[in-house]
């Protein structure tokens, strides 16, 4: 089970500032970016690689921090049918 918290606010012409975190309440080293991806799903747009809902966001992130072991890799959160995290399976 994670935690999440999420904040938007105007930030300026049609631009929104989010902050975000995600905290698993259990033990997350090599999380193969499990808690940046809870997050990432919500927003990301087609541009990388997403199927938006509603709206088509264009993103541009500015910083993603993490505890220890956790990590930030965009590419673990759309792992395609028939791939694992590495490549092929």
């Amino acid at each position: 089970t994670d935690r999440l918290m999420l904040t938007l606010w105007p930030g300026g012409d049609e631009v929104c500032e989010i902050a975000g975190c995600s905290e698993s309440q259990g033990l997350s080293f090599g999380d193969l970016s499990t808690n940046y991806c809870n997050l990432r799903m919500l927003y990301c747009g087609s541009r990388q690689g997403c199927s938006p809902v509603k709206h088509d966001f264009t993103i541009a992130e500015q910083v993603a921090e993490t505890s220890i072991g956790a990590t930030t890799n965009p590419t673990d959160c759309l792992v395609l049918v028939g791939q694992s995290h590495g490549g092929e399976l």
